[in-house]
């Protein structure tokens, strides 16, 4: 009898075992699943500039944003209003960006103006932008985290009203994105935000690409870390693309 339950426990034992890896076997994007990932390591876990961590960066509170601005810019503000509404939209973590009237209050600003006063009124932003770049540019985001847990507290963005306004509203969307902790620039698919071009006349798009809006997703999903590294990004993902595919 004692050997008959040890059989039925082994047999027991191996079912269950079976089960549990069948039901945590690996998931196998397809293609365009693959091109999506190894953007997103692109865009979010590389940068731009010298001091990358290479790992994810993002905002746990909600972003306080102060726009400072000299004049009406209503085309420019539209822009504006519509790509918050969206990036609160597609961020499923508790994020989103509020527009506050109290600079006091702000844990990032906008400054829609020229260079000349970006460099009066915040001159240390000013004197960053241009020992960071070296060649012509209508925006700039900088953002500030602390090393030990990766956690964005402050944002600083620009834009140029002094260019046109295709080149305004491109610059809008790109540097608002990229104040999530979506960094870097990429010369692989001309209809994403981040499309990296030597003229700033090609820049002139300013919505986001099916792949864009995957990016803002998959960086404000509640699973998605501060501080993950590439791999742990990558399987966050891939568990994400396979849960939704089980929903289809």
């Amino acid at each position: 009898m004692k050997k008959k339950s040890i059989i039925l426990l082994i047999i027991i034992l191996i079912v269950f075992s079976t089960w549990v890896y069948k039901s945590e076997e690996k998931y196998i994007p397809t293609d365009y699943e693959i091109s999506v990932i190894n953007y997103f390591n692109e865009i979010a876990i590389k940068s731009e500039y010298f001091d990358n961590p290479e790992r994810v960066t993002k905002w746990r509170k909600p972003m306080n944003l102060f726009i400072y601005k000299e004049a009406e810019l209503s085309k420019q503000m539209e822009l504006i209003y519509s790509t918050i509404k969206t990036i609160n939209s597609i961020a499923s973590d508790g994020f989103k960006i509020e527009i506050i009237e109290d600079y006091k209050d702000a844990s990032a600003v906008l400054y829609l103006c020229d260079k000349n006063k970006v460099k009066e009124l915040a001159p240390n932003f000013y004197k960053l932008i241009e020992d960071s770049v070296n060649y012509e540019y209508t925006g700039f985001s900088y953002i500030e985290f602390k090393l030990t847990n990766f956690v964005i507290n402050k944002a600083l963005i620009f834009v140029d009203t002094e260019v046109s306004i295709n080149e305004q509203k491109h610059s809008i969307v790109e540097e608002l994105t990229q104040s999530l902790g979506l960094s870097n620039d990429s010369n692989k698919y001309s209809d994403s935000i981040f499309y990296e071009s030597d003229s700033i006349q090609e820049k002139t798009g300013f919505s986001y690409s099916k792949m864009d809006i995957a990016l803002i997703k998959y960086l404000y999903a509640p699973k998605m870390k501060p501080g993950f590294k590439e791999k742990s990004a990558e399987i966050v993902i891939k568990k994400i693309m396979k849960s939704e595919k089980n929903l289809e």
